[in-house]
């Protein structure tokens, strides 16, 4: 696979995407849709292809506006653009103002360069932290935008329904070595037989005194099962806990 080869497969999915959107009744393709799918994947090809190890973080979904319903329901508005591009343009300017990126990068940045979280500056003061998320590979459960906050059943239903082959297809081509499910592992058979097995399960490993991570080896890869990176509490030993987990795993 070559970086040439991955930005190839994500342009064509991009097109998979909306057709997907389109066969399913999300979209209409006309101009009158509130909502439009948002692309996600790698925003450095090479980046990404030569790190060590790669990694990948499955979310639930991105949002955009809002507007409201004939019935004065709050629903998602926006979307049609790519959250790799919008990474690069954050990397260019400088600001990385979502809660959810900036715990990641906290974990990227400790994974890569040493420190722990305690000793790591703010994002806002040292933007080029936050370049760490050009070369990793950024998934979504759900291609349409949601509200800023999330309810996990929908979006389960959301990927069941209409996502989890292209997102079975993307781990495939992007072949992480690593993947941290930020509250997306969902504990349901249906759900959770799409990634893990029985004899998976039987093989967890709780991470000792982490109550909220938990990791399988399968196949050789690490899968993380860890909470979603907007946790209220606990930031800075969601932060530690994961980034030691990647470095063990990287020696």
């Amino acid at each position: 696979m070559t970086a040439k080869d991955l930005e190839s497969f994500q342009e064509n999915l991009k097109k998979e995407i909306w057709n997907r959107a389109l066969k399913d009744g999300l979209i209409t393709g006309n101009d009158s849709d509130n909502a439009l799918p948002i692309y996600d994947g790698v925003s450095d090809f090479e980046g990404y292809l030569s790190s060590n190890p790669r990694i990948m973080f499955i979310l639930k979904e991105a949002y955009d506006d809002t507007t409201e319903s004939d019935a004065g329901v709050i629903i998602p508005y926006g979307g049609g653009w790519s959250l790799p591009d919008l990474f690069k343009e954050c990397s260019e300017k400088g600001k990385w103002p979502v809660t959810t990126w900036q715990r990641v990068i906290y974990v990227l940045y400790g994974a890569k360069h040493g420190p722990q979280y305690k000793d790591m500056d703010y994002i806002k003061n040292d933007p080029e932290m936050g370049d760490v998320l050009l070369s990793t590979c950024w998934i979504n459960l759900n291609k349409m935008p949601g509200l800023s906050t999330s309810d996990n059943s929908r979006v389960r239903d959301e990927s069941l329904s209409h996502w989890i082959d292209i997102v079975k297809k993307q781990i495939d081509i992007y072949d992480p070595e690593i993947i941290v499910f930020g509250g997306t592992l969902f504990k349901d058979d249906e759900f959770y037989y799409q990634f893990l097995s029985d004899k998976d399960w039987q093989r967890r490993i709780p991470v000792e005194g982490e109550d909220f991570l938990v990791k399988y080896i399968k196949d050789g890869r690490l899968i993380l099962d860890a909470k979603h990176p907007g946790l209220r509490k606990d930031v800075e030993r969601w932060v530690n806990s994961l980034i030691k987990e990647i470095r063990e795993f990287k020696r």
